[in-house]
């Protein structure tokens, strides 16, 4: 928000997203920070919410909301289940490509991995040109700062207690593949594993 405002002066946002826990916090934190905001940098943020299972129609409606606000800036909270759907209406109702910005949050991280076929799918590389994603520091390129090194040192005390190894693949869902002694996972651990586990972020914030 403070990007946005600061460094290229937008004073109207639109958000577009997946209504669950993930993108409704998300959503709402981003409008609260733009509140947070001097009366001379104030920013409008308006929110364009769509369920998880949302039909294209559905999706499609909100878009247009977001095309009827006149939103030039637009922040885009969704996972990659809904990226074909959501930019390729956005693209068809002319609210992406030029003259239009979208950031993604981390629920796109790794957006370098999709593909599109340039005949069949040519209006979703004309939605997502040009954009981008926002998503934390891996914890691994901050190895050289104080705190990070008394969490490694914590951390590397429990990778050798079987209870905690435990207790990592308990608080796992039922349908995850991953385990706690999968090689290599918890060693050097990426922003998911501290995302994912309260325990973890216990650990982190008593180091």
């Amino acid at each position: 928000v403070d990007y946005l405002s600061n460094g290229l002066n937008v004073t109207h946002l639109a958000v577009l997203f997946v209504k669950d826990a993930y993108g409704s916090t998300y959503a709402q934190s981003i409008q609260d920070a733009a509140g947070l905001l001097p009366e001379a940098r104030r920013m409008d943020v308006t929110l364009f919410p769509f369920e998880f299972d949302a039909t294209e129609e559905d999706i499609a409606g909100q878009v247009r909301q977001l095309k009827n606000s006149q939103n030039r800036y637009i922040v885009g909270i969704f996972f990659e289940a809904h990226v074909e759907t959501v930019m390729s209406e956005a693209s068809r109702q002319g609210v992406a490509g030029p003259g239009y910005f979208w950031m993604y949050g981390d629920g796109l991280y790794g957006a370098e991995r999709l593909h599109y076929d340039s005949t069949e799918q040519s209006d979703v590389i004309g939605g997502i040109t040009g954009s981008a994603v926002l998503v934390p520091a891996d914890p691994r390129t901050r190895l050289e700062r104080e705190e990070t090194a008394a969490f490694m040192k914590e951390w590397d005390a429990l990778l050798l207690s079987n209870d905690w190894t435990e207790h990592l693949d308990a608080r796992m869902p039922e349908d995850s593949a991953w385990t706690a002694n999968d090689d290599g996972l918890l060693k050097s651990p990426n922003f998911f594993n501290l995302l994912a586990y309260d325990s973890i972020m216990s650990i982190a914030l008593a180091s």
